[in-house]
């Protein structure tokens, strides 16, 4: 049997237009990565040259440099549906950028390492970068694996990597080293924080096809709606607690220290309407969206089945209420099952288009106009007019089999009710009824054809109209 599952793919589904553009972010940042770290190791080849560059660019390791470098050429060169022939310089580099970050940490952490006499520790990696680093060669070694353990243990070192720069970027801002239990931590340097910023969206469309991280990439109501708030839930803690040092008074009057707090609420309430406004309005036009789909037909743009009983049944209580007639047409193609026999589906299809758009151009906008399946389509009103309507729709078909120029002539028959809406009749049976007229109608029409050739009616289509007695 088959399952909603293999029809419908979940709302988590990769969208092809986004992945497209995030891959064009991806080369990128990896180009801006790259060429952050080349310059950094320029700068430190040729001093001369730091008086064109800003002055932060100079504190960046030049091992922390080259390891960024080697990363970014890498990922550049070799993405993660490479094939086996980059597998040993892919392996090869990240290897090396591994080896050499936990060098660095457990030198820091006085462990016992080997004797590397011939490593240049003049300059080394502080100890920051190599904790990030080691996360990031770590992932890249995981990343590519394909076994089922391997998605759990990706998506926990990226969200580890997300959270440590987050880490990294309040000690940025704030002016402290990471707060992990030790003292001798020395602030990151600008150039590090953009390049591992640049390198971890890098990774981020190897998580986009699963994972926790692919809803942020797929084109339900919930990946559109976090790919809104992410920004702001990251950006708006570093926005209250800015505006809040900013206003502290170090004299520790009470007084101002409630008026920070009254000003750090209210930016944290602010931030927050100013999230909920487009929040809003994204979910609504997104709801108004899918209202739209779940209710009109794809093929003729006109209300589906259930669309169209929707409205009817609005129309039919409205009537009701103001004690006015409802008009109802119910129609059916003629000859589609021939069409679609002897030219193809498709022109079967294109005969229905140009039918419902007859329809469209001829009925009101107030009129609800819907496909009840097939070859079968149906009109309901609450105003009269129907009958001169009729007589549009009669002439525009006649000039559409003028001049077209295709395999097929619109023909139909009709059945039409004008009646005062009451309580022991339904929408629906108001419906059933035009129906039945519309299958006498057909009826008579073949027992025309039937006849000799000078008592052939037109083929036109009959009125019948069922009066609601007084």
């Amino acid at each position: 049997m088959v399952k909603l599952s293999d029809v419908f793919q979940p709302s988590s589904t990769p969208s092809p237009r986004l992945i497209s553009r995030v891959f064009r972010i991806r080369k990128i940042a990896l180009i801006l990565s790259l060429g952050t770290a080349l310059s950094v190791l320029l700068l430190w080849t040729l001093p001369e040259l730091g008086e064109y560059l800003p002055a932060q660019w100079a504190s960046m390791a030049p091992a922390t440099a080259i390891c960024v470098s080697v990363l970014s050429a890498l990922l550049l060169g070799c993405p993660s549906t490479a094939k086996f022939a980059c597998r040993l310089p892919y392996l090869s580099a990240v290897g090396f950028t591994l080896l050499y970050s936990l060098y660095i940490i457990a030198e820091h952490f006085s462990l016992p390492i080997p004797d590397v006499s011939a490593v240049d520790t003049t300059l080394p990696m502080t100890l920051n970068p190599a904790l990030y680093i080691a996360l990031l060669s770590v992932f890249l070694l995981v990343v590519r694996s394909k076994q089922e353990w391997t998605i759990i243990v990706s998506d926990t070192l990226a969200y580890v990597q997300l959270v440590f720069l987050i880490a990294l970027t309040s000690g940025y801002v704030f002016s402290i080293p990471l707060l992990i239990g030790t003292h001798s931590l020395s602030q990151i340097s600008l150039p590090t924080l953009i390049s591992f910023y640049c390198l971890f969206i890098a990774i981020l469309p190897s998580r986009a096809s699963r994972g926790w991280f692919s809803p942020i990439f797929g084109e339900g109501i919930g990946s559109q709606v976090s790919r809104l708030i992410l920004p702001f839930t990251l950006a708006t803690p570093f926005v209250v607690t800015l505006t809040g040092l900013l206003l502290f008074d170090e004299t520790g009057d009470p007084a101002s220290q409630y008026w920070t707090l009254a000003v750090i609420v209210t930016v944290i309430s602010g931030s927050s309407a100013l999230l909920v406004f487009p929040l809003a309005r994204r979910v609504n036009a997104l709801e108004q969206g899918l209202r739209h789909l779940s209710l009109s037909d794809e093929m003729t743009s006109v209300l589906n089945r259930r669309g169209f009983f929707l409205i009817g049944e609005h129309l039919y209580s409205q009537a009701a209420r103001e004690n006015t007639e409802l008009g109802i047409l119910f129609f059916d193609l003629d000859g589609l099952k021939q069409v679609n026999d002897t030219y193809g589906h498709e022109t079967g299809s294109a005969l229905l288009v140009d039918f419902a758009r007859l329809l469209k151009s001829t009925f009101r906008h107030s009129d609800a106009l819907g496909r009840l399946g097939g070859d079968e389509f149906a009109v309901v009103s609450c105003q009269p007019g129907l009958d001169n309507a009729l007589r549009r729709l009669h002439k525009a078909v006649e000039s559409f089999n003028k001049q077209n120029r295709t395999h097929y002539e619109i023909s139909y028959s009709v059945g039409q009710i004008h009646t005062l809406t009451g309580p022991d009749m339904s929408f629906e049976d108001l419906l059933g009824q035009a129906d039945l007229l519309m299958y006498k109608q057909k009826r008579q029409r073949k027992e025309q054809a039937q006849k000799p050739a000078t008592d052939v009616a037109p083929l036109r289509a009959e009125k019948l109209v069922r009066m609601a007695d007084a």
